[in-house]
């Protein structure tokens, strides 16, 4: 009897190594299919689990109010830019965000793309420089403003006081308080 001692007809132990991880990584994946994330599972990734963390420091900038084309002496909406505070690493689920409109003597809470007022939109999706990220998704994440446009429950006479308030979930709201011009016309820089 011959025993064949010839190195290259058998396993190595790197070999068996190998066909064992394989192995292991296999069973995994079968194990993660059959019990992992379904479709009604709460959404996971670097971006979600940033969220919890942060993205409550908000800043209001750049407001602008727009006349009302059925009553043109009054104001009927204002677009506003949203950011998140510079070194602000997480992001604001806009679908969750609330939108405030207030006045001496009312309170509107805004609804997301009503069709009528008092609504809010995303009206623009830009960059913060010096970044060029800006993607399609109701997040906004770092590098990102979106301009959002806020219509009240009422036009607005000229000399009106009013807050907007934009808040974050889970955060402070953001707040800006302005005056309409006393003459009201197209579109007014409201500082």
């Amino acid at each position: 009897m011959q025993i064949d001692h010839d190195p290259a007809a058998a396993l190595t132990r790197l070999e068996v190594g190998v066909l064992a991880a394989i192995l292991l990584l296999s069973i995994a994946v079968i194990i993660h299919a059959e019990t992992g994330t379904g479709a009604n599972d709460a959404p996971a990734g670097m971006v979600m689990s940033a969220m919890d963390l942060t993205g409550h420091a908000v800043i209001i900038d750049d407001l602008y109010g727009r006349v009302d084309p059925a009553d043109p002496g009054r104001m009927g909406s204002v677009s506003f830019s949203v950011r998140l505070f510079p070194g602000d690493m997480g992001a604001v689920d806009m679908k969750q965000a609330v939108v405030g409109f207030a006045t001496k003597a009312e309170k509107w809470s805004l609804t997301r793309e009503a069709p009528v007022p008092p609504a809010w939109k995303i009206a623009e999706r830009t960059n913060v420089p010096p970044f060029n990220n800006v993607d399609d998704d109701d997040l906004l994440e770092p590098g990102e403003a979106f301009v959002l446009l806020a219509t009240p429950g009422r036009s607005l006479a000229p000399g009106e006081t009013f807050t907007l308030s934009f808040a974050p979930p889970g955060g402070a709201p953001a707040t800006a308080t302005r005056t309409v011009p006393p003459k009201v016309s197209g579109v007014m820089e409201l500082a």
